[in-house]
């Protein structure tokens, strides 16, 4: 779930977070997370640190410089 940025979007660098939840039985050992803006990932994040099942964490996953008068599609997501 992709917690900042949030529109509308602040001009310059913003930290891109979101909230990584473990869906899963055993414990989440690590992750690589990943976003996209308008449809162009950027620099995968490896997570790495224990998340027990049903468990969160909020992640800071990189950043993005913004610019004023651009519209913006931001996408996060988690692959294994």
């Amino acid at each position: 779930q992709l917690i900042n940025p949030v529109m509308p979007y602040q001009n310059g660098n913003q930290t891109v977070r979101v909230v990584l939840r473990n869906f899963g039985t055993a414990t989440l050992n690590s992750a690589q997370l990943v976003y996209s803006v308008n449809g162009t990932n950027q620099t995968p994040f490896n997570f790495s640190g224990s998340l027990g099942s049903g468990d969160t964490a909020l992640v800071s996953i990189g950043t993005f410089n913004f610019q004023l008068g651009t519209t913006y599609e931001v996408k996060a997501w988690a692959q294994s």
